[in-house]
């Protein structure tokens, strides 16, 4: 699975936009970027994350995980 530094990302509003805050925080998956119709998601750990077809339906994309080191993904806050 691909790393991230979601600390090193400045994601767009747009991006940050298309899931809801509480979601965000409760599912513990952060929306680090857009490629090709695909939403990338920072997650503390892959195994885990079974959030795909959730995410998928929200926002019409679909989701890829990549992994973020920091544990529970706690050290940074996310704009409300």
């Amino acid at each position: 699975m691909p790393m991230v530094d979601v600390l090193a990302i400045h994601s767009t509003c747009d991006i940050l936009d298309r899931i809801p805050t509480e979601k965000v925080v409760e599912k513990k998956a952060v929306p680090v970027g857009v490629h090709n119709e695909t939403l990338y998601f920072a997650v503390a750990d892959s195994a885990t994350f079974s959030e795909h077809h959730h995410f998928a339906f929200i926002t019409k994309l679909n989701i890829k995980p990549v992994f973020h080191p920091l544990m529970k993904l706690t050290l940074f806050s996310i704009p409300n």
